[in-house]
């Protein structure tokens, strides 16, 4: 099977940068979408909230100083 790794990018704000990566696998003519990777740059000095939200269940994270790419 061969995997492959789809991007999308999205800036949420000027100093935000979301990434969103879907990780697919192929078997005959099956596309299987087997995980998906969430990931947030902020320019660095900055501090932001992100909120994950999983079945009526709401995960917070506070994200500082991280290096924008």
């Amino acid at each position: 099977m061969k995997k492959y790794t789809i991007p999308v990018v999205k800036i949420l704000e000027k100093n935000i940068r979301k990434e969103r990566k879907y990780v697919y696998e192929i078997s005959g003519n099956l596309l299987i979408k087997k995980k998906e990777i969430l990931y947030f740059y902020i320019k660095s000095c900055y501090t932001a909230t992100v909120e994950i939200q999983c079945d009526n269940a709401v995960t917070r994270y506070k994200i500082k100083n991280m290096i924008y790419k």
